[in-house]
C-alpha cells in the first residue's frame, strides 16, 4: 500500500464554481490507499485506533496528493466500530482541472447574429467567453434553388 497526504476541508462554495473557496484545513493526515483505486469515486480507509476523533462530521471536501492528485466532494462518511473512517468521494472535476479552463482558449462555431444567452454571474465559465465575428463578405451562396450553382 502506498501512503497519500489527504486534507479535509468544509466547502461553502456553490459546486459549480471552478476556484472553490475553502479556507484553512480542518485535518491533513496521511492516508495508507490501496494499489487500484478508483480515481473518479475513491474510498478511503483512515484509521482512528487512538480515539482522536480526526474527522468532524461537518468536513465535506477533501484534497488528495500523489498518486490522485485530485480534489473531491465527500459523498459520504461512515465511523466504523473497528475504530475507523470510511470517506467515499466524488471528484470535483471544475477545481481540480479549473487551471486549464482559465489558460485553454474554447472554441465553438455558430450562426450570425447576437448571443441570446442572459448573463449569469453564478456560472463561472461565462467569465472566459469571448465574441468573436468574422464578416464573410464574398461568400458565394450555392444553395440557391436554380442556377448552375446548385
Amino acid at each position: 500500500m502506498a501512503k497519500m497526504n489527504v486534507s479535509f476541508y468544509i466547502n461553502t462554495s456553490p459546486t459549480i464554481k471552478v476556484s472553490k473557496t475553502l479556507g484553512e484545513a480542518v485535518k491533513t493526515i496521511s492516508v495508507d490507499i490501496p494499489e487500484n483505486v478508483d480515481v473518479v469515486n475513491p474510498v478511503l480507509i483512515i484509521d482512528d485506533s487512538n480515539n482522536e476523533g480526526i474527522l468532524s462530521s461537518e468536513v465535506n471536501y477533501m484534497e488528495c496528493g500523489a498518486p490522485l492528485s485530485r480534489k473531491y466532494f465527500i459523498t459520504a462518511m461512515d465511523y466504523t466500530n473497528a475504530k475507523r473512517v470510511i470517506v467515499a468521494g466524488h471528484v470535483d472535476v471544475l477545481s481540480t482541472y479549473g487551471s486549464l479552463l482559465e489558460t485553454t482558449t474554447l472554441n465553438y462555431v455558430r450562426g450570425s447574429g447576437d448571443l441570446t444567452e442572459m448573463d449569469d454571474v453564478s456560472y463561472p465559465i461565462s467569465d472566459y467567453l469571448i465574441q468573436q465575428y468574422f464578416p464573410m463578405t464574398t461568400w458565394t451562396d450555392i444553395f440557391s434553388a436554380g442556377g448552375s450553382d446548385r
